[in-house]
């Protein structure tokens, strides 16, 4: 098919209407449009976008300062201020000149202004200040403003701010984040009035609008209508052809519009992008690309749209080539990134797909795509919750951001949380009901909350958008299996071969030949020749591919089988004779040299075909059928000559034989084994319990092993993503070694934790352990007196803050009863007062204390007077007069006087009585006042006591004479010398030696 090639005049012409039509969308407000005008008016090459060939341009005019007083005359216009359209362009009789471009003719007024714009020139002061309103997102200000504007610029303004307006509150006044049922209603009471002021309008731009007013209420017939009357005369309006795009809902309505449309290459972008949201990406719309990239050669979107081809055809590989050359010309271009994202995340390459999360977070946090992006690098590491945080301020810069919503769902069945994840996905499909992956997702969700009608309905709606995607309808046949519609399940497989490659392809052969099998099993036949095709299909496709015998052990046994026994070829026809024994044989010995699970079947049915071999030849065969064949074998085992292989045939030849190998001891056996400890796969995040059940596939490790003790490496598959997880035994520790794949949940303690211990810096000075970081053997005992210690000394600092509490209630109490406010300064006046008398007090004491020290010291002796030598005072019994005392009053208290006293008398005895001079103290009396009483003499305590002072220092009168005096002075002697001792005792006073 030949491609449509532009004249340079059409390329000029077409360099002039993108300058228009960027002017025009920016004073509407339509940046978003005007951008992609303005890039593709820089992708044109560059000679049709330069002078000579701008003969719109106007030249170059002398400017002149206005004169100081102007003439009488007519109020000029605004147009005589306009330039002039240039040289030759009108003719003084009105008509075009050679040098003005083609195009439809426009009325103008007499000083060449186009009759539409005259309105707009008029309410430019007004749609300026407007403007500037709707810059910074004050909507209702801006139709306040242009309330009464007549022009189409400003009345499109104004009409377009009051819907951006109500679109805002109606999103504010939603009660959830996630509610989708009250948001069309709220907008309804505002857009029905916009709807009817625009019922009649014929301006582009304004029909254009209404279609955006009639596709929010969901009257999709008018807003087709609508938007296709508008790109007919406004072309390079892109938002116009995007939204016509969304209405699209089927190949056949996207032929019949493109029918309706005149041929431009905005016609065949429209068709790229609509066919890519059909997702019929084929080599057409490659082709489509490369004639607007003659046109357009710069063109950055149209180069991301070819890598979006070959994602949607996933080819991964050759689109992440396209998509890193976008990223090389436009590095900071974001519109595509989040499905170079996906890919990357489909592809696992997660450690780009982080340097390039990092990259754009650094230029725009705050775009729809970059939050989208960086959601999906959390996802990749398994932190779903940060990925649905990053998902949701995406939805928040961009409610209607279709990838959000599907990607939030998936993380939501990642959580499962299937409720949320179905809220998700309907809102997608509310969005865009073009999208599988939300009819995919909410199959998903609806299939694990066991609900498999629901589940098939959205699977059949995800099977229509995506016919040729094996994804799709395997997972539609797996839930016909689930509800044992095998017919179904068979039709379902068959339609997946059509999209499948050569790595899905080998399951889905082996799916349809097992439902074949069980189809017949149920119909009472053993065999089914509907599987067996499929197995040879199977075995066909592995020995092309290359695929090891192991993994068709299944397939080559059933065929093997098959052959052996003849077979039914059809239901109701007799069993032939024989099959390819050779065949078998050769697909049996493969079997039976694998390490399958199929092995021990296989060299049973190896045996079986080489006793029909050996009868036949022996001309011993008889017609086996599946039914005589037990009957027979068991006769057959007691010749035991013949099976031990002692029967030679006369055509044997021992060259021919194969010689089988012996078994390798260090090759992988397949076994059944529990999960020895709860871990989580690296991969897709799943939690793999223990003692979860696993065919596992076992080998000798041969280059490890541990004081003779051989290890043996284990291989499972993740039951989720079916990524293999590899651990080993661990016998030095008495546990496992997750090696890869997984990461175990827990840790047990080992030596090289206690190594590691060891090389920190406290281990060696920690008390539970030794100067090798070794726990103490009497760990338990130390423990058990330590905790004895702590609650020792927590008891003691609790009755500690007890008593201190019972000290502040006290003061508290003083405090309450003393009548003192709460004021600070009558607390701290009456707290010093306190401390004041407390001072006071102590001195008092002090200087009690003193005298009684005195007194004790001095004047007992001066009482008792000078004794003989060697002779003691005693009463008539030869006791001492304390002892005496302790005999008339047998109190404890007398006991420990008299034990006191005879102390005394023994550590005294060796002392020297002298006879001290008279001593009389005088102490300055207080002074009587304020209620308080004199201080006592020295005197008055002694008086008080029963006790005679002699102020002159002469002894006793009667002393020597009667014995009542004497036991009085020898009573007194020893109290005195009880009270000496004590002060000397309080006081710290040393005895002398």
């Amino acid at each position: 098919m030949p491609r449509a090639v532009l004249s340079p005049a059409a390329k000029v012409q077409m360099a002039h209407d993108l300058r228009r039509t960027i002017r025009e969308l920016r004073d509407r407000g339509l940046l978003v449009s005007a951008k992609w005008a303005t890039e593709l008016l820089a992708s044109l090459p560059k000679e049709y976008r330069v002078s000579p060939n701008l003969t719109f341009s106007p030249p170059v005019q002398t400017i002149q300062p206005p004169p100081l007083s102007s003439p009488v005359g007519p109020r000029p216009s605004i147009g005589d201020f306009l330039p002039s359209p240039g040289p030759g362009a009108f003719r003084p009789d009105g008509s075009i000149g050679s040098n003005a471009i083609a195009g439809p003719s426009r009325a103008r007024t007499n000083h060449g202004v186009p009759v539409e714009e005259e309105d707009d020139i008029l309410d430019e002061d007004a749609y300026q200040l407007a403007r500037s309103y709707f810059d910074i997102k004050e909507f209702d200000r801006v139709v306040h403003v242009l309330a009464n504007a007549k022009g189409s610029r400003s009345r499109f303004l104004r009409i377009y701010s009051a819907y951006l307006s109500a679109d805002r509150k109606a999103q504010e006044s939603l009660p959830h984040f996630l509610d989708t049922k009250e948001e069309r209603l709220a907008l309804y009471p505002a857009i029905n009035p916009l709807i009817m002021e625009l019922a009649n309008e014929t301006e582009p731009y304004l029909v254009y609008l209404r279609g955006l007013l009639y596709m929010r209420v969901d009257q999709r017939a008018a807003a087709v209508e609508s938007f296709m009357q508008s790109v007919v005369e406004k072309p390079y309006n892109w938002s116009c052809w995007a939204v016509l795009g969304q209405l699209v809902k089927s190949a056949e309505m996207f032929i019949d519009l493109k029918e309706r449309l005149p041929s431009s290459p905005m016609l065949t972008f429209f068709a790229i992008t609509v066919m890519l949201d059909l997702h019929t990406a084929t080599d057409l719309v490659l082709n489509m690309i490369d004639e607007l990239l003659d046109i357009f050669p710069e063109s950055v979107h149209l180069k991301a749209q070819r890598a979006l081809v070959y994602y949607h055809m996933r080819e991964f590989e050759t689109a992440e080539q396209h998509f890193d050359a976008v990223q090389k010309a436009d590095p900071y271009r974001m519109e595509e990134i989040d499905i170079y994202s996906n890919m990357l995340y489909v592809m696992d390459k997660r450690a780009k797909l982080g340097k390039l999360a990092h990259e754009y977070a650094e230029l725009d946090r705050n775009r729809a795509e970059v939050c989208c992006l960086i959601g999906n690098y959390y996802s990749s590491r398994g932190e779903h919750t940060k990925a649905i945080i990053y998902f949701k301020r995406s939805l928040l810069l961009n409610r209607e951001y279709l990838p959000a919503w599907t990607l939030m769902g998936h993380e939501f069945v990642e959580l499962k949380n299937s409720h949320a994840a179905i809220e998700a996905y309907r809102k997608a499909v509310d969005v865009n009901p073009k999208d599988y992956r939300a009819w995919y997702g909410l199959g998903q969700a609806y299939e694990l909350l066991d609900m498999p009608n629901y589940a098939i309905e959205y699977y059949n709606q995800a099977t229509s958008l995506r016919p040729y995607d094996c994804r799709m309808w395997t997972a539609l046949a797996t839930i016909y299996e689930n509800v044992k519609d095998v017919p179904n399940a068979i039709q379902a497989h068959t339609r997946a071969l059509l999209g499948a490659d050569t790595t899905q392809t080998p399951g889905i052969l082996y799916k349809l030949a097992t439902l074949h099998l069980s189809i017949a099993q149920a119909n009472g036949r053993t065999y089914s020749l509907e599987a067996v095709d499929y197995h040879k299909k199977l075995l066909a496709l592995g020995e092309r591919e290359g695929t090891t015998a192991a993994e068709m052990a299944a397939s080559y046994l059933a065929v093997a089988e098959w052959e052996m026994r003849g077979g039914t070829r059809a239901a109701g026809q007799p069993e032939v004779a024989r099959g390819d024994w050779t065949l078998a044989a050769q697909y049996l010995e493969k079997v039976a040299q694998t390490n399958a699970p199929q092995r021990d079947k296989a060299e049973e049915l190896l045996r079986e075909l080489r006793v029909k071999e050996a009868r036949l030849a022996a001309g011993l065969y008889l017609f086996f059928t599946p039914d005589l064949f037990s009957t027979q074998l068991s006769a057959l085992h007691a010749d035991h000559a013949f099976f031990t292989q002692k029967y030679y045939p006369p055509d044997f030849d021992p060259s021919k034989i194969k010689r089988r190998k012996g078994i390798n001891k260090d090759a992988q056996i397949t076994i059944r084994l529990m999960a020895p400890f709860s871990m989580r796969c690296n991969r897709c995040g799943e939690y793999i319990y223990k003692g979860k059940k696993f065919n596992a596939r076992k080998e000798t490790a041969t280059t490890e092993e541990y004081y003779g003790i051989k290890i043996f490496r284990f291989y499972i598959k993740c039951p989720m993503c079916s990524s293999e997880i590899t651990f080993k035994t661990d016998p030095k520790n008495a546990d496992y070694i997750c090696e890869q794949g997984a990461t175990r949940n827990f840790e047990n303690w080992s030596e090289a934790d206690s190594k590691r211990l060891q090389a920190l810096p406290d281990a060696a000075a920690d008390e539970d352990y030794d100067s090798e970081g070794n726990p103490l053997e009497d760990k338990k005992e130390r423990d058990a007196m330590a905790d004895l210690e702590r609650s020792q000394e927590q008891s003691r600092r609790e009755m500690e803050m007890m008593d201190e509490l019972a000290d502040l209630r006290q003061r508290n109490a003083r405090l309450e009863q003393s009548g003192v406010s709460a004021d600070p300064d009558a607390l701290l006046a009456a707290l010093h007062a306190e401390r004041e008398s407390a001072e006071e007090e102590a001195r008092r004491l002090a200087d009690q204390a003193e005298d009684d020290a005195l007194v004790a010291q001095y004047f007992s002796k001066i009482a008792a007077g000078p004794r003989p030598n060697g002779t003691a005072n005693t009463n008539g019994n030869g006791l001492s007069k304390a002892k005496a005392k302790a005999k008339a009053d047998p109190t404890p208290g007398a006991d420990a006087d008299v034990d006191g006293a005879s102390a005394s008398d023994a550590e005294d005895s060796e002392e020297e009585d002298v006879a001290l001079p008279a001593l009389t103290i005088k102490r300055k009396i207080a002074p009587v006042g304020n209620g308080r009483v004199a201080e006592p003499t020295v005197a008055s305590i002694l008086a008080a006591k029963g006790k005679v002072l002699e102020m002159n220092g002469a002894p006793a009168s009667g002393s020597s004479g009667s014995s009542g005096i004497s036991g009085a002075v020898a009573a007194g002697q020893a109290a005195a010398k009880r009270k000496r001792e004590g002060m000397q005792k309080l006081l710290g006073i040393k005895k002398k030696k």
